[in-house]
């Protein structure tokens, strides 16, 4: 085998290994698109403690039709529902970096 056909076998093992990465990626792609297009079938739970207060938690249930938005307040040791909605939407958001708020800031 001459030095071009070497160079030109190894080009093809690089295309070869490529295709099969890419073929993975897109199998991977379409497995997370399938997930995402499901409904969402359990609960989203947010919980915090605010300063010199009991911890709360809102809990988003999904039904048949919309949600039901759930607030909870923990008091000796249990959880205690202070309230209740159903709601039709609801979506969870991040702030962009240059605008989260960090311990500290007051806005």
């Amino acid at each position: 085998m001459t030095d071009l056909e070497h160079t030109l076998a190894d080009l093809r093992d690089r295309l070869e290994s490529v295709q099969a990465e890419v073929r993975r990626k897109d199998e991977r792609i379409a497995a997370l698109e399938a997930e995402l297009a499901e409904p969402m079938t359990s609960p989203v739970v947010v919980q915090w403690t605010p300063e010199q207060q009991r911890a709360r938690k809102l809990v988003f249930k999904p039904l048949e039709e919309g949600w039901l938005r759930i607030e909870l307040e923990l008091r000796e040791s249990q959880w205690r529902e202070r309230g209740r909605e159903r709601v039709t939407h609801f979506s969870l958001t991040n702030a962009p970096q240059e605008t989260a708020l960090r311990p500290g800031d007051h806005r």
